[in-house]
């Protein structure tokens, strides 16, 4: 009788596949795939998705903060240790950075298995990858390799869009790393499963007492501090959460729904709705959530690619907070 595979054995063989298969030293030519999955960060990504409902839009938010300000390099997940400000210190991600627990639990099982061997850049885009399929995206391949930044810096996190941009600018922000129009409207669909802080609220009278109702629930609407620091709700409260449990691309088509119809609490995010160089791609994916769904798929693995540290470039990290020296 032939012996059934145990954990180890699986995780060993994905690891064998997932090295055998890297990202060249040019970005631009990263297009070699992984496995369509690896067991340890997809069930860290899930237990703690069922701790904090937060834990798979915050990866997804993640890799985009990550790979936009330097490159793929997992500098966002550096922590301010000894007097030192990361990323993390930054105001455009201050206390809003989630998921972090489930990359670290990922990172801690990688290590046992296979110490020094797979960096946080590739255990964070792998589940990112795992999070869109746990929103009932297909799944797709990352390609691996990436390695791991010697430093992060609070100043250089003042590149991220900020929530007051308008749609030219945030488009303008994008091109700058190589995304074209299509791109940007369809990453913007990971807002579909998104937060806000409270203050952040233009949209229509009635949603915007929804929102209120559950911001009034946390604290008082008077205590502005903490409004505009720490308290956060989703970006569209009646659903969000559960819309992992809908058909493929639901959660970004009803996203692109709502911003037409004014209720998503975003100024940034409404614009697309008007501009009318974005409006056609909105009513596109509002109406069509699979071409959604394959469309952000693409766009994610280009993300997942944007400017990463390859050969001997940077290390791979013990622990994704700590920077290694």
């Amino acid at each position: 009788m032939a012996m059934a595979p145990t954990r180890k054995m699986i995780i060993a063989a994905v690891h064998l596949f997932l090295w055998a298969v890297v990202i060249p030293s040019s970005a631009a030519q990263a297009s070699a795939p992984a496995p369509a999955a690896t067991p340890t960060n997809f069930s860290s990504v899930l237990k703690y998705s069922k701790i904090d409902d937060g834990t798979i839009p915050g990866i997804i938010r993640l890799i985009f903060h990550d790979c936009f300000i330097t490159g793929c390099d997992a500098s966002v997940l550096a922590k301010n240790i000894n007097g030192m400000e990361t990323e993390m210190a930054n105001l455009n991600q201050l206390n809003t950075l989630r998921g972090l627990d489930a990359i670290e639990a990922a990172k801690a099982e990688l290590e046992k298995e296979c110490p020094e061997t797979v960096s946080c850049a590739d255990v964070l885009a792998f589940a990112a990858r795992d999070s869109t399929v746990l929103l009932r995206n297909p799944s797709y391949v990352v390609p691996a390799g990436r390695r791991d930044s010697l430093t992060s810096k609070m100043e250089d996190a003042t590149a991220l869009p900020g929530a007051n941009m308008t749609a030219t600018d945030q488009v303008q922000a994008m091109a700058d790393r190589g995304f074209d129009l299509s791109e940007v409207v369809v990453l913007l669909g990971s807002h579909g499963v998104s937060r806000a802080h409270c203050f952040n609220s233009i949209a229509d009278p009635k949603f915007r007492n929804v929102l209120y109702k559950h911001c009034r629930g946390i604290v008082s609407l008077n205590d502005t501090e903490r409004l505009m620091l720490e308290i956060v709700v989703p970006l569209d409260p009646t659903n969000a959460a559960t819309r992992k449990k809908h058909a493929v691309g639901a959660w970004g088509a009803q996203y692109y729904k709502n911003i037409m119809n004014g209720k998503e609490p975003l100024a940034s995010d409404l614009a697309f709705a008007v501009n009318g160089a974005t409006r056609e791609l909105v009513y596109r994916y509002a109406v069509n959530p699979k071409k959604w769904a394959k469309h952000f798929n693409a766009a994610m693995i280009k993300l997942s690619t944007l400017n990463p540290l390859t050969g001997n470039q940077g290390n791979i990290r013990k622990v994704c907070g700590v920077l290694n020296y």
